[in-house]
C-alpha cells in the first residue's frame, strides 16, 4: 500500500503517565481552590470559663456546630469573661483584631444593658465587611433588648424565644429591637433561653446560606418568617425544626 505521509497517532506509556499526573495535579489545585473560596468561618465570642462541668461558651459552640461540615464551616472561640466589670473594654480590645478578617458569621450569645458606643462602631465596621452578627435579646422577659442585639445595625440579627405555636416565652426580652423569634428543640445540652437560640439561629443560618442564591442572607432569612401579634406588637416568628425539616425533605 502506497504510504501517503501521514505520520501514525500513536501514544506512548510515558506520554500516558504524564497525562494522568498531570490531571490529577489539576485536580488537586482545582479541589484546593473550591475548598478555600467555599468554606464558611463562624466566630464565636462567650465566656468558655467553666461552670458546673460545662461553659456557657462550650454549650453554644455544640449548638452551633451541629450537623455542619468540618471540612467546609471553620468555627473559630474567643474568650471573653462576662462577669467582670470591664468586659465592654474586654469585648471591644476582641472586636478590633476581628476588623478586616473574613468571617462570615459572628455569634454573640450574651448581652449587657449598656449601651457603648466603642462597641457599636466597632461592630459596624465589622458588619461592612460582609459579616452577619447574631445576639442574643436577652432573658429578662421585658421591653427591651440586650446590646449587642439592640444595636441599630443592618448587620445584626437579634434573636428571642418563643413556643411552638408562636408566642413569646414569658423570659424572653422582647420590642421593636428584636428582629425574629424562634422555637427549636435542643438534644445536643441543657442550654436554654435565648443564649441557645442564638447559638440555633447561628447554625441554621450557616447551613441555609447555600439555598441561598441572591440577596442578603440575613433578610432571606426574615422572609421565611411569619408575621404574629400579640396585642397592638406584632412580630416575626419561626419555628426553626419545622424550617429544617423542609430543607431535608427537599434535599432527599
Amino acid at each position: 500500500m502506497r504510504n501517503l505521509g501521514f505520520s501514525p497517532n500513536c501514544i506512548t506509556c510515558s506520554q500516558i503517565k504524564v497525562t494522568v499526573f498531570c490531571s490529577l495535579i489539576l485536580f488537586m489545585i482545582v479541589s484546593i481552590y473550591i475548598t478555600l473560596h467555599d468554606s464558611v468561618t463562624i466566630c464565636i465570642i462567650d465566656d468558655f470559663t467553666e461552670r458546673n462541668a460545662q461553659s456557657h461558651g462550650q454549650a453554644v459552640y455544640e449548638i452551633i456546630c451541629d450537623k455542619l461540615n468540618k471540612e467546609r464551616h471553620i468555627v473559630e472561640c474567643i474568650h471573653i469573661d462576662l462577669n467582670e466589670e470591664s468586659s465592654h473594654s474586654k469585648l471591644n480590645t476582641v472586636l478590633k483584631k476581628l476588623i478586616d478578617r473574613d468571617i462570615d458569621y459572628l455569634n454573640m450569645s450574651f448581652g449587657a444593658n449598656t449601651y457603648n458606643q466603642e462597641t457599636y462602631a466597632l461592630l459596624k465596621q465589622i458588619g461592612e465587611s460582609g459579616t452577619i452578627i447574631i445576639a442574643a435579646a436577652g432573658n429578662y422577659g421585658e421591653a427591651i433588648c440586650d446590646y449587642p442585639a439592640a444595636y441599630d445595625l443592618n448587620c445584626i440579627i437579634s434573636v428571642g424565644v418563643a413556643d411552638d405555636n408562636g408566642s413569646i416565652l414569658a423570659y424572653s426580652n422582647y420590642g421593636n429591637d428584636v428582629d425574629i423569634f424562634v422555637s427549636f428543640s435542643n438534644e445536643i445540652n441543657n442550654l436554654r433561653g435565648t443564649s441557645a437560640a442564638c447559638a440555633k439561629v447561628t447554625n441554621v443560618m450557616v447551613r441555609e446560606k447555600y439555598s441561598c442564591i441572591h440577596g442578603n442572607i440575613k433578610n432571606y432569612f426574615l422572609k421565611k418568617a411569619d408575621s404574629y401579634r400579640s396585642g397592638n406588637y406584632v412580630y416575626l416568628y419561626i419555628n426553626l425544626d419545622n424550617m429544617e425539616e423542609k430543607n431535608e425533605n427537599i434535599t432527599k
